[in-house]
This record gives C-alpha cells, sequence and structure tokens, in this order.
C-alpha cells in the first residue's frame, strides 16, 4: 500500500494553507490530482474543512496520524462554529468531515463567517520567514467581518494566490483606534470560543440563565429581545453596527427567530458580540455561574379565604389561584384569583404586595347571611359592614331580593339558603341575556363595518382598524360566528407579529 509522506503543520495554519503546501512541494502537478491522493476525491478545489479525513490517515504514516485526525480542530475554524451547531448538524459534519459524506451541513454557515478570499498579515508573514523559513495562512485571519490581525493590530491583506508568497495582495485601508479596540476585544472572545468550544445547548442555557439575571425575561419566560438588541446598539457605535448588519435584527422576523434554536447559527457573530455586552467577555460569559430566578407571583400558598361568613374566614385553606399575566407586558405583573374550596367566595388581588382585594363571586353563604340579616331587620349600613362590602353591593342583592322574592308567597316559604340559590341563578341568567345583547348589538356593528369598506380593502387587519374593541370581543364570545363573516385569512411568505415579546 502506498504509503503517503506528509509533513509537520505549523500553529494556527488555517487548513486550506496546508493542502496549498503539500501540492507546492509534491509532484503533482494539479490540485485534482493532490486530492484524489489525500481523500480519493476528483476536485481541483480545497475545501473550507476536509472531506474523508480517514482515507487520508488510514494511508498516512503514524508520525502524522495524531495531528491529522486533529486537523479540523486545529486548522479551521469549526471549533467557534460548533459551539452553536446543535447534536445532529455536528453529527453530520462528523461524517462529512471523517467519512466522506457528500453533503456538508454547513456550508453555508461557512461560506458566511469564513472569507473566501485568502488574507494575511504583512508581519505575520515577515515573522513566519524569520522563524520558520516559510510563510503560511493563519486560520484566524480568514474570518469574514474581521479585517485586523489579531496579533499586530495591523490591517489585514488580500492575496490573489496564497500559495505566491512574492504576492504583495492589496492593503485594506487604515482603522480607527476606536475601531482596532473593538475587533481587539470581538477577537478576545473568538479566540476564548475556538480554545473552548461549547455547543448550542450549553450556550442557549447560559443565555436564558443571564438574560433572566440582567432582566430582559418576563415572568412568563419571554424574552425582551427587542429590547436588547436596542440596548446594545445604544451603547455601541454606529460603524460597527453598520459592520455587523445589526439594524437587520430589529426586523420583526428577525428579532422573532434571535435565541431560537433551530436558527442558532443564524448571526454567530452578534452571540458573541451579546456576550461581551451581558458579561464583558465571552469567558465571563461561560465561566462565571450566574443565579437566574423568578419569584412566583403571590407565592405557593396556601392561601386566606377571606369571606366574613366561612367557617374558615383567615384560616389557608385555598391550596390553588390563577394567576392572570397584566395585558400590559412591559409591566411584567400579574393578578391573581383566589377561590375558597369550601364557600366558593371568589377574591382578586391586583398588586401581591398589598391588602386590597376585589369581589368577584360571593358564593351561596355569604348571599343567604345577606337574606338572613336583611329579614331580621338590620340596617343597609350593618349588613355591608358585617359582610365587609359597600351598601352599593347590598342594595344590588337586596332589589333583586325586592323584585323576585318578598310578596311571592311561594318564595318566602323558602329557607335562606334556598333563596341565595335562587338569586345566584337570576344572576347568571341576567349576565346570560346581557352577553346575547352585546353579542347581537356587535354582531350589527361588525357587519356594517365591513360593508363600509371597499372590496380590496376588506381584510382582516383593517377590519380590525376599524373598531379593536369591538373585534376582541366577538374573537373572545362568539369566534366561530366572526370566522364566518370575516374575509378570509391572508397568509404572508413572512410572519407579521403584533407584539415581539409575546410569541409563544
Amino acid at each position: 500500500m502506498h504509503e503517503i509522506n506528509f509533513f509537520s503543520i505549523f500553529p494556527e495554519e488555517d487548513y486550506r494553507s496546508i493542502i496549498a503546501r503539500y501540492n507546492k512541494y509534491s509532484s503533482h502537478s494539479t490540485l485534482n490530482k493532490t486530492n484524489k491522493e489525500l481523500f480519493n476525491k476528483n476536485s481541483a478545489r480545497i475545501g473550507l474543512v476536509p472531506n474523508n479525513l480517514n482515507w487520508l490517515i488510514s494511508k498516512a504514516r503514524d508520525s502524522y496520524k495524531e495531528q491529522i485526525e486533529k486537523m479540523p480542530y486545529n486548522n479551521t475554524l469549526l471549533p467557534l462554529i460548533i459551539s452553536f451547531l446543535n447534536n445532529s448538524q455536528l453529527e453530520k459534519l462528523k461524517k462529512y468531515m471523517f467519512s466522506g459524506y457528500a453533503i456538508n451541513p454547513v456550508a453555508t454557515l461557512l461560506k458566511k463567517f469564513i472569507s473566501n478570499e485568502i488574507r494575511y498579515c504583512p508581519k505575520c508573514i515577515s515573522e513566519d520567514y524569520k522563524n520558520i523559513g516559510e510563510a503560511y495562512i493563519h486560520r484566524l485571519h480568514q474570518l469574514n467581518s474581521i479585517n485586523i490581525c489579531y496579533i499586530h493590530f495591523v490591517p489585514l491583506v488580500l492575496s490573489i494566490d496564497f500559495t505566491n508568497s512574492d504576492d504583495n495582495g492589496k492593503e485594506k485601508n487604515h482603522f480607527s483606534i476606536e475601531y482596532i479596540n473593538f475587533e481587539k476585544n470581538l477577537m478576545e472572545d473568538i479566540v476564548y470560543l475556538l480554545k473552548n468550544p461549547a455547543n448550542s445547548e450549553i450556550i442557549y442555557n447560559t443565555f436564558i440563565t443571564v438574560l433572566g439575571s440582567k432582566g430582559y425575561i418576563s415572568r412568563k419566560g419571554e424574552i425582551y429581545k427587542k429590547e436588547l438588541i436596542l440596548d446594545y446598539m445604544k451603547s455601541t457605535s454606529r460603524i460597527f453596527l453598520d459592520k455587523f448588519n445589526l439594524e437587520l435584527h430589529l426586523r420583526k422576523d428577525q428579532i422573532f427567530i434571535l435565541f431560537s434554536k433551530p436558527h442558532f447559527t443564524r448571526n454567530m457573530f452578534l452571540y458573541i458580540l451579546l456576550m461581551r455586552y451581558l458579561c464583558s467577555s465571552s469567558k465571563n460569559f461561560l465561566e462565571n455561574n450566574y443565579d437566574y430566578f423568578t419569584e412566583i407571583p403571590f407565592g405557593i400558598g396556601p392561601w386566606k379565604c377571606i369571606n366574613p361568613v366561612c367557617e374558615y374566614q383567615n384560616e389557608n385553606i385555598i391550596t390553588r389561584i390563577s394567576r392572570v399575566p397584566s395585558t400590559r407586558i412591559k409591566l411584567n405583573k400579574f393578578y391573581a384569583e383566589f377561590q375558597c374550596p369550601k364557600c366558593f367566595y371568589t377574591y382578586i388581588k391586583i398588586n401581591e404586595k398589598s391588602n386590597r382585594t376585589e369581589t368577584r363571586y360571593v358564593g351561596q353563604k355569604w348571599i343567604s347571611c345577606l337574606i338572613k340579616m336583611y329579614k331580621e331587620g338590620n340596617s343597609v349600613k350593618n349588613i355591608a359592614k358585617d359582610l365587609k362590602t359597600s351598601s352599593v353591593v347590598v342594595n344590588k342583592y337586596l332589589k333583586i331580593i325586592n323584585d323576585h322574592i318578598f310578596g311571592n308567597i311561594e318564595m318566602e316559604t323558602k329557607t335562606c339558603d334556598e333563596l341565595a340559590l335562587i338569586i345566584l341563578d337570576i344572576k347568571n341568567k341576567k349576565k346570560q341575556n346581557l352577553k346575547l345583547r352585546y353579542r347581537d348589538f356587535y354582531r350589527k356593528e361588525l357587519l356594517l363595518l365591513i360593508n363600509s369598506l371597499l372590496d380590496e380593502e376588506k381584510t382582516r387587519v383593517n377590519v380590525r382598524k376599524l373598531n379593536n374593541k369591538l373585534y376582541v370581543w366577538l374573537i373572545a364570545n362568539d369566534r366561530e360566528w366572526l370566522d364566518q363573516v370575516l374575509p378570509s385569512r391572508q397568509y404572508s411568505q413572512k410572519p407579521v407579529f403584533l407584539d415581539l415579546d409575546t410569541e409563544n
């Protein structure tokens, strides 16, 4: 078997430089022959990452096998990109690099972040000649959007033929001190991630912890994405925003996918920049332990029943409550609904730090006590005081009692508990009748709104703009009819989001 006599690889040498040097010193006249020998591939180009390394490993001398196996991690920028890949992408990538899998799962990603044109630092080239007698291409000079050498902080040079050491290339413009410091910090983060590759799960979970500790996550677990990007933009020079297309991420569809696992590789540089913004460096981001927890609104219970006529009054009898988020999301607040499992008295609290409550449902026992006190001749004021309510509420119930019970012989023979059930039934029927009246009125109003629009203007969005309150009520209470009379939905290729911080 023909044994390939490979050669030593230089520190931080780019993979393309390794193959180009091998081709230069071999007897091959073309890259096609070199690729056939090294990877059993018929190709006249050098890829951004190796393909079918197992072939080369099987034919190389034993002394070179280890450095060849480590080539994807020591001589490409994959360790940086790997930190943002999921397990499925990693497995496919390994098959491509080592087993000759035909499809590169991160080809588009590599082209986005790695320069297709070879770049070098003139000072690094000079030092390489001085130290080892030969120049080579450094992998960290090949990152797109990075224009300065991370060692000497001078502009990188584009080379048309990187195998030609006499090529002076084309120098880029000089940069300001501010810009140099910006890239210097960014490269510090990139070098750390290259040497300490993580995975997308670790990166994502760390972001959630850090964002939570910094106040960018609501109690409902929603990330304030737009606020985060705006805050970062305020802290960064306009030059850098344009360079990394950060304003692109203010588009609704782009903010929607920010921190979305399936799209985690969409803008790697943005995540690295956010690491520094949030934690001053990628090292601090990954190594520091951030505590993030959110207090459960209104605690974990149990809670008191406040019904003055319940036998469990002021006892912690309520074990489950309903927490409802405020419709004003930026407030990051909830209100809670409490119901006693014994007397069914229901009340809500708007502010967990306040003792103020609002009664939602008084229950049979409370109404029975009101009827009894009224029959005994107590004044409205005294009844209200004993039942811990207002005179207005007492009078509302007394009106129902006077209209439907007193003067009715059959009713007056019933017990207070029985009368309380009758009053509850009357109130429920009134509530249903009122809802029906609202429904009929809103239906007529909606039809008038639809008819007021031109045919080409008849869309759900336009109807809602004319009367949002009416539209929302019908969605909540008469959805089936609403869908029947509204124009059919119109779907766009890109999602439209009414509120960027309320996606599920």
